[in-house]
């Protein structure tokens, strides 16, 4: 699929997407299922067919208009989502409310035509909303009841006192579940600690990393001479994520996966050593083991470099393998065991999830989730040659993975979501890539 001038049909699958498991907080909805799958099978077909002339943006008017107003929608969503706010004290819960009532009201100017200093104004305004708001959810929720950052706030802590996290049984915060297991990579509590050290807590890590990603989208809306509204705009919907405060008060480590993944596609474009490009995404394996998926994908990314991509991942496999060593029992069991073999939960937005509300008696055979590779030649024979492509054949491919997996819940879907909004921040138009390609 060809990007160029089709930058609003991904803005408008971006939309339906975070629109079917935003509501539901990425739990099983019979609505938000079938919302998600018409989403995974309107952008697989769009591969195969030539959009209609209504979707090519070639002055970004249209994106422009359709972007600002998913940017007030988003933030009157805010409002309808009441774990945005959940556990902040009295004083703050309003303070929460008020500061969204304000980027509400300012965002109602997109409705109308300002000057340039108001426009900048209005940006910067909104950009510091949901910054200020998801430090106040840090603040104010010092440890929130969710495994996730317990096991990443006390690894950090532990690798530092010179203990393994894959040896650690961390605290019991679900009934009837012993957590004696770390399933993430190492680089998940190495790339926390500075945080935990100076901070006292993970969570500034996604705060950080949202920051990067939005840098960074502006920097490549600049270097593609769009208009500076389109590349505004596009900055705001990523922070305006509906569930981007949630995700980080509960520390979830997709804000650092997509903030990797962007580091990926500036690098990649703006130098011509690939090694620093391909390493950021040696640190997403290093994060996740699932992110080792993305390495079909580029190969028809042009110019392809294997002998940087070895050596990039090299550093990233050694000190994975230095746990390993330390404790091969427990690594593979936290990580590679304990992923695939535990129990099927049946309120995971997934396929899984809608046979059984409709047959509880019917079982699923545990290899179904290997279902997605049927599409993976598909995918890689329409993947272009250009970093857009690669991340929405990617975001296609990892969606159909997770709709098809036995769990997957709203972390995983934000990560598609942002993957979509990377595809149309790097996806310039035609007459415009030669601004960019004179870096290779």
């Amino acid at each position: 699929m060809e990007l160029i001038g089709k930058r609003t049909f991904i803005l408008i699958s971006y939309t339906f997407l975070t629109i079917g498991y935003a509501f539901s907080i990425g739990l099983y909805d019979f609505s938000s299922f079938w919302i998600i799958t018409m989403v995974f099978a309107v952008l697989l077909v769009a591969l195969f067919i030539k959009l209609p002339t209504v979707f090519i943006d070639k002055d970004d008017n249209i994106f422009i208009k359709f972007s600002s107003f998913l940017i007030i929608l988003s933030i009157a969503i805010t409002f309808y989502l009441p774990k945005e706010f959940y556990e902040l004290n009295t004083i703050l819960k309003p303070l929460q409310f008020y500061i969204f009532l304000v980027a509400f009201i300012i965002s109602l100017s997109f409705l109308i035509d300002i000057n340039y200093r108001l426009k900048k104004f209005r940006f910067f305004t909104l950009l510091s909303v949901p910054v200020i708001s998801q430090i106040l959810i840090i603040i104010n929720t010092p440890y929130p009841k969710i495994d996730v950052f317990d096991i990443l706030q006390n690894a950090s802590s532990a690798v530092v006192q010179g203990i393994n996290p894959y040896t650690i049984t961390f605290n019991q915060i679900y009934e009837n579940i012993t957590p004696d297991y770390f399933t993430y990579m190492p680089f998940s509590f190495l790339m926390n600690i500075p945080a935990r050290t100076l901070l006292g807590d993970v969570r500034f890590t996604s705060v950080v990393s949202l920051l990067i990603t939005s840098f960074i989208i502006y920097k490549i809306g600049e270097k593609q001479n769009m208009k500076e509204d389109s590349y505004q705009n596009t900055v705001l919907l990523f922070m305006y994520h509906p569930l981007a405060t949630l995700i980080v008060g509960e520390a979830w480590l997709d804000p650092i996966l997509v903030a990797l993944f962007s580091l990926f596609g500036y690098l990649f474009l703006t130098y011509k050593n690939k090694y620093w490009a391909y390493f950021t995404l040696a640190l997403a394996f290093g994060v996740k083991q699932n992110m080792f998926l993305i390495l079909p994908f580029l190969i028809k990314l042009k110019p392809f470099n294997f002998q940087k991509l070895i050596l990039a991942y090299i550093p990233v496999i050694a000190v994975i393998l230095f746990f390993l060593f330390l404790s091969p029992k427990d690594f593979i069991a936290d990580t590679v065991k304990e992923p695939i073999l535990r129990k099927t939960r049946f309120d995971a937005l997934t396929f899984h999830s809608f046979i059984h509300n409709i047959y509880p008696s019917v079982q699923i055979p545990k290899g179904f989730f290997l279902l997605p590779i049927i599409f993976l030649p598909i995918l890689l024979f329409k993947q272009g040659k250009k970093i857009s492509s690669f991340y929405l054949t990617f975001a296609i491919w990892f969606l159909c993975s997770l709709i098809l997996f036995r769990e997957a819940f709203l972390n995983q879907y934000y990560f598609v979501s942002s993957l979509l909004i990377l595809s149309l921040s790097f996806g310039s138009l035609r007459s415009k890539v030669r601004k960019i390609e004179k870096y290779h």
